[in-house]
């Protein structure tokens, strides 16, 4: 289980235990580099010859030398020298070998890539002199520097085989393709009077930021009383995305959607929808797997990376994973427990968040749609399962990608065949103490990445409530009044509510924007589940599911409602 500390000398302690077990670590000697060293576009084809070239030790004959290629990149096969991820070596004898599903194991030199193993022959490879691998393939479909690990056995063929890497790993840059889609990001809530920017980031068709690009935007809106910039020449030659700065007038009322063409190219994108004056969303992801030493410019207001050296801006959080310091409150100070579900856990025990969307798909139940698609997960691993044994939790999602965060975690690892989630936090201010006690409470919802508004509360209740219900309290057991606003990011297909995991109330969208009420007039006695823990306590719970006609999808937290005696 994943917990999420607050407190800056727990992720100070942290630092300075990962700089210990670093300056622990042991390297290989010698050095490796890659010709050509300029950059490769996504998909493209190329020959590159990696060098390796000992510093200071001798490599004796029947020492190996393990290459690890990079996710997306083509397979290295030895059969055919016309068909992509041809691999040669000079005399030396080469194997090249599949990876076994696993992390690396520095006993066998295996890890979860596909690599190249090479043997020294007939001759000891000496301290200064090199030896060559020429790798013939098409380059990843994703963005970004690939890194090839390159790991080192000095007695290949003695018992235990010990792999050490390299102190630095060589690698392609991979650029991003010609501009073919539009992100456009926008804050969910603005204030009348007041100005906002939105954030315009061009991609290609996979998805990745298109570095280098120029051209002209114009931006036009339905809603009246939204001054809109001039169209003028804009430039982004990082990737990071342009801003363009709009004003909202007194008077005008949301949602607001703005739409922004790029001239040449005809490409356009629309917002997400902007409230006006109304409690604010603030969006990030919650299981972030950013690679260390690579800080990413994402379009979130915060980000939980799983390093221990958060690499974001505006909020820096640090994952934990001893499960000895745990915390059997759900509300308060401490740790923020967020986990995976499992029916079978102990852990789940003091969950407050289930991870309920992520690259690897939907946990909410067994054959969900955008299923879960990880080989190990069965029926007691899903929301449904946990929520069923009487557990409080509330939702959130993310990425769990080593490629990035939000629209940034490609899907370039095998079996993760979704886009990223993002958690969307009702929390009173923007920073860290706030983002957790608003977590801590569950007044959250999840998304499968697009900014969809959700606003839903239990005859008042808002998002991960606790409601104790006294025998005496006729009005809450005879009936619970759901009211539901939705303001989506394309056309809603349907909401639904959610009692104790069944659909009791379906509403069929018309257009973006969907807002409703719905009484629930069953015996609250009747229909309450019993728990297996809680003193014989009884509850019940309602959450509320939107299915946009994309495809994309929104959970809110559950509402609960308990009755003792």
């Amino acid at each position: 289980m994943n917990q999420v500390y607050g407190d800056q000398e727990i992720g100070e302690k942290q630092l300075f235990r990962r700089k210990e077990i670093m300056a622990e670590e042991k390297f290989a000697d010698g050095k490796a580099m890659f010709s050509p060293d300029n950059s490769v576009q996504v998909g493209s084809t190329g020959c590159w010859t990696l060098c390796f070239t000992l510093e200071n030790e001798t490599l004796v004959p029947g020492a190996a030398i393990r290459v690890s290629m990079p996710h997306g990149f083509s397979p290295p096969q030895m059969d055919n020298p016309e068909a992509s991820g041809f691999v040669r070596a000079e005399s030396l004898a080469i194997s090249t070998e599949t990876g076994t599903g696993e992390d690396f194991d520095p006993e066998t030199g295996q890890d979860r890539d596909p690599g190249v193993v090479l043997y020294i022959e007939r001759a000891p490879l000496k301290p200064g002199e090199s030896l060559r691998l020429v790798y013939e393939a098409r380059a990843s479909m994703f963005a970004g520097r690939a890194p090839f690990q390159v790991f080192v056995c000095a007695d290949g063929h003695a018992h235990p085989r010990r792999f050490l890497p390299l102190r630095e790993a060589p690698s392609i840059l991979v650029s991003g393709g010609a501009l073919h889609q539009m992100e456009v990001v926008a804050p969910s809530v603005g204030e009348a009077g007041e100005s906002l920017n939105l954030r315009v980031v061009m991609r290609d068709a996979q998805g990745n930021r298109c570095a280098g690009w120029a051209g002209w935007f114009s931006v036009t809106s339905a809603s009246e009383g939204v001054q809109l910039p001039v169209s003028r020449r804009q430039e982004d030659p990082t990737g990071e995305g342009v801003l363009l700065p709009v004003r909202l007038s007194e008077g005008v009322k949301g949602p607001v959607r703005l739409r922004v063409l790029e001239s040449e190219t005809g490409v356009e994108g629309e917002s997400n929808p902007i409230l006006v004056g109304e409690p604010r969303p603030f969006w990030g992801d919650l299981h972030a797997c950013v690679a260390e030493g690579e800080p990413q410019s994402v379009v979130l207001d915060f980000e939980l990376p799983t390093g221990l050296v958060p690499t974001l801006s505006q909020a820096s959080f640090h994952f934990h994973r001893d499960v000895r310091e745990t915390s059997s409150s759900l509300s308060g100070p401490g740790p923020l427990h967020y986990s995976l579900p499992d029916a079978q856990s102990d852990e789940m025990l003091s969950s407050h968040l289930l991870e309920i969307y992520s690259c690897w798909g939907n946990r909410e139940h067994w054959g969900a749609r955008r299923c879960d698609t990880h080989p190990a997960r069965h029926p007691d691993r899903t929301v449904h399962a946990v929520l069923s044994q009487g557990i409080i939790a509330g939702f959130a999602a993310g990425s769990n990608s080593r490629f990035g965060v939000g629209r940034d975690a490609r899907r370039a690892e095998t079996g993760r065949g979704y886009p990223a989630g993002l958690t969307a936090v009702y929390a009173e201010t923007p920073d860290r103490e706030a983002f957790l006690t608003a977590l801590r409470e569950r007044r959250c919802y999840a998304t499968t990445g697009a900014r969809i508004v959700l606003q839903a509360q239990v005859s008042g209740q808002g998002m991960g409530q606790i409601v104790e219900v006294e025998a005496n309290n006729r009005s809450l057991i005879g009936e619970r009044q759901i009211s539901v606003r939705v303001f989506g990011t394309s056309e809603i297909s349907r909401v639904e509510v959610v009692r104790n995991n069944v659909e009791v109330c379906t509403y069929r969208g018309e257009g973006e924007d969907v807002a409703f009420q719905w009484a629930d007039r069953q015996d609250l006695r009747k229909i309450s589940l019993s728990r297996h823990m809680g003193r014989g306590a009884q509850t019940c719970y309602y959450y509320v599911r939107v299915v946009q006609a994309d495809g994309e999808m929104a959970w809110s937290s559950p509402v609960w409602f308990v009755l003792r005696g």
